[in-house]
């Protein structure tokens, strides 16, 4: 089916008589049927309610907030059985929009202490022009809720096949607080002005299969937008199969530890498609569109499998001075112009070349990468003598190590590609200015054809 832009629903008949045959086919041989707790329901269960049922226009012509609410209401009297520490479970019970396209000009909430809940489904949520601007479409759990020992209030909450136009009112689509194992899938979030998606706290909030944008790819971007695709200020969150495109500012941004960030696809945003500010995150198999990888924190962050198109990972913030524990491997870097990793200031406009006194890196690996202007941890190389004769032999390694410094050194010389000719007691070499390896007498390699270098760092 199409996908019909922000503020649609009510601008023509055709697009109106599309949402009503969606809603026929949807619930087409569906009975109106009495719920056990006294509430009616047009879902094929008796423990989802759709809005029609309350009086909402699936169309999306008219403001469907009161029956929206109604929906809610009705799935909150289904279940009474004990979760964790205090959580009531629904029993999947909650709102199904069987196809329909509805206006709200007020959020979707529920409240803290409710498990086993199917908050949204099959269909679409718009936000009106007169939506509370510091709301989300849809709101789940209770930032004064008290979470307990994991922190957390709600547990196993979920959205499935839903569509979300924040309309460029809301701040955001959908907002998740302080739930253990809320899960979104196969999501449109689109017109958030200030996130697509926003976890705080909670525990393994699992987004998959979405698609988040503040406009369309053919709308000009507003000029006084700072969104974000994702918002992470929790543990343990992970995305998978996930694509970012024409936000403001960030794709992603990670604010707590141990984020999984599996097949994200970031294009056509701010500039900055993942951001880390937190330690143990994980990026694996993800696509940076030309848009940026910024690191401000090392420690245990695994990059791997990943592809750069255009673009480069930066280390910023208190990294830029102190980065330690970072795994980089079997990334490819295609189309870039530069260094695929580089040290920026905290300004992320500008890169400088960190001083050769000053080690920034300590345990760091970034190896087995491939593509343009690839930058290292680790780099070897096989140097012809040839030209050096009788004169000293200075290889910099600058322009391949990801820091400005040498950490470790290992010489091998080859005459004519057969026997050493060097042997590892030789020192007629030292390092200078932090990348250089200098040979200053060249009769230390008289005989050598081939010499062989690997040097490290961290």
């Amino acid at each position: 089916s199409a996908l019909l832009k922000r503020g649609a629903f009510a601008a023509t008949t055709d697009k109106v008589s599309l949402a009503r045959r969606v809603l026929d086919h949807a619930t087409r041989g569906a009975q109106l049927r009495p719920d056990p707790h006294g509430g009616p329901s047009l879902s094929s269960s008796t423990r989802l309610f759709v809005p029609t049922a309350f009086g909402g226009d699936p169309s999306g012509a008219t403001d469907s907030t009161n029956a929206l609410i109604a929906a809610r209401d009705a799935s909150m009297k289904a279940f009474g059985e004990p979760m964790a520490e205090g959580i009531v479970s629904l029993g999947g019970a909650g709102v199904d929009l069987a196809g329909g396209a509805y206006l709200t000009s007020a959020p979707l909430t529920w409240p803290g202490l409710v498990g086993d809940v199917t908050a949204l489904t099959g269909g679409t949520l718009t936000a009106s022009s007169t939506f509370p601007r510091g709301n989300y479409v849809v709101e789940i759990g209770d930032a004064d809720c008290d979470a307990g020992v994991q922190g957390s209030c709600n547990e196993f909450v979920s959205l499935t096949s839903i569509f979300i136009d924040a309309g460029r009112v809301a701040a955001g689509c959908v907002r998740i607080i302080d739930t253990m194992g809320a899960t979104v899938t196969d999501a449109f979030f689109v017109g958030f002005v200030e996130a697509g998606l926003r976890v705080d706290g909670g525990h393994e909030t699992l987004l998959s299969d979405a698609w988040l944008a503040e406009v369309y790819w053919d709308d000009d971007p507003p000029g006084n937008s700072s969104s974000v695709g994702v918002l992470l200020d929790g543990n343990d969150h992970s995305l998978d199969n996930v694509v970012l495109f024409d936000y403001a500012t960030v794709g992603v941004v990670v604010n707590n530890p141990a984020a999984v960030l599996s097949n994200v696809h970031s294009w056509n945003g701010g500039g900055v498609g993942i951001r880390l500010n937190a330690d143990q995150a994980r990026l694996e198999h993800c696509y940076l569109d030309y848009d940026t990888l910024e690191i401000a924190v090392c420690d245990q962050v695994v990059v791997q499998d990943t592809f750069f198109l255009a673009t480069y990972a930066a280390i910023t913030g208190d990294a830029a001075t102190a980065c330690s524990g970072l795994r980089m491997r079997h990334n490819t870097f295609a189309g870039l112009d530069g260094p695929s990793v580089r040290v920026v200031e905290s300004n992320p406009s500008t890169s400088r070349v960190v001083d050769s006194s000053t080690k920034i890196a300590d345990d760091v690996v970034i190896e087995d990468d491939a593509g343009d202007h690839v930058v290292s941890t680790t780099v070897r190389k096989a140097v012809d003598l040839a030209p050096y004769r009788a004169v000293p032999v200075a290889l910099d390694f600058a322009d391949d190590l990801a820091f400005p410094e040498i950490d470790y050194v290992q010489i091998t010389g080859l005459a004519n590609d057969t026997h050493a000719c060097l042997s590892p007691a030789d020192t007629g070499w030292s390092i200078v200015n932090g990348t250089t390896l200098l040979f200053e007498n060249p009769s230390l390699l008289d005989g050598c054809t081939t010499l062989f270098v690997e040097v490290r760092q961290g």
